[in-house]
């Protein structure tokens, strides 16, 4: 792969942006990008998401979020833009994805608008406008064929490597909800992808949540009612080898399901 370019005001984010829409989920190797296109800064990354979402209308639906770990200060996330949040139920082909990772979540939704001008005083301010919680799919793709063998800062440029999320029924949020470590079952025709004990790899994703409404304010992007946020896999990522239909059953949600044809 090609090496960093030496001067980081060359890159263009949307250079970089017309690249990967242009391959339009099939997938540019990554050496083939040139240096100049490796973003190196999360700055340039994030810059890159926003080139996205303004070829794909503007319109940011939802946001995928995560951490790697319970104690890990390392949060990062991705706009979910217009095309790319679709219903329970929905048939996906698979050719339309490079790679095709399923994950079993749980999103939410806020009640009412944040912006940098009405952003709550603390972080259980924050946490307390959460009113609603669904299952979520999120098919986890990415345009480069190296995947995932690709830097960090491009594969968050890339969206963080999103390709559609499937959300459920939302319900009423609960505050006693066991966001840690659900009890779930995920299955993907005959093969069980659910593990004996799921856990978010961010712990209690709700610790997310503060960081996200924060960031996406000093970017411009306010959190309303109908935005979704997804918060990271409860059961790792499988890649299906065949057609079929993934089913999540998380307790005290609705049952969420996809079919790959």
């Amino acid at each position: 792969m090609s090496q960093p370019h030496p001067d980081p005001a060359a890159f263009s984010p949307e250079a970089l942006a017309d690249r990967l829409a242009g391959c339009s989920e099939k997938g540019v190797a990554c050496r083939e990008l040139p240096a100049g296109l490796i973003p190196e800064t999360l700055e340039a990354a994030y810059a890159v998401q926003d080139c996205i979402v303004r070829q794909r209308g503007g319109h940011v639906l939802g946001w995928k979020v995560g951490s790697p770990s319970p104690d890990n200060p390392v949060i990062r996330c991705a706009p979910i833009p217009q095309g790319c949040l679709l219903p329970s139920g929905v048939n996906l082909p698979q050719s339309a994805f490079a790679h095709s990772g399923l994950e079993l979540e749980i999103a939410v939704r806020f009640g009412r608008t944040m912006t940098a001008e009405t952003l709550p005083d603390n972080d259980a301010s924050i946490i307390a406008e959460v009113v609603a919680m669904a299952p979520a799919i999120e098919l986890v793709s990415s345009r480069y064929i190296e995947w995932p063998s690709v830097p960090p800062l491009a594969q968050l440029a890339d969206l963080q490597n999103h390709g559609v999320l499937i959300v459920g029924e939302f319900v009423p949020y609960r505050q006693d909800f066991p966001f840690v470590s659900p009890t779930l079952a995920f299955d993907f025709d005959a093969d069980h992808i659910s593990t004996d004990i799921p856990r978010n790899p961010a712990g209690d994703p709700r610790r997310l949540l503060p960081w996200l409404v924060r960031h996406c304010a000093a970017r411009g992007f306010p959190i309303t009612p109908d935005t979704v946020v997804t918060t990271g896999t409860y059961t790792g990522m499988h890649f299906p080898r065949r057609s079929g239909r993934a089913i999540g059953r998380i307790d005290g949600l609705s049952e969420i399901s996809l079919r790959l044809v």
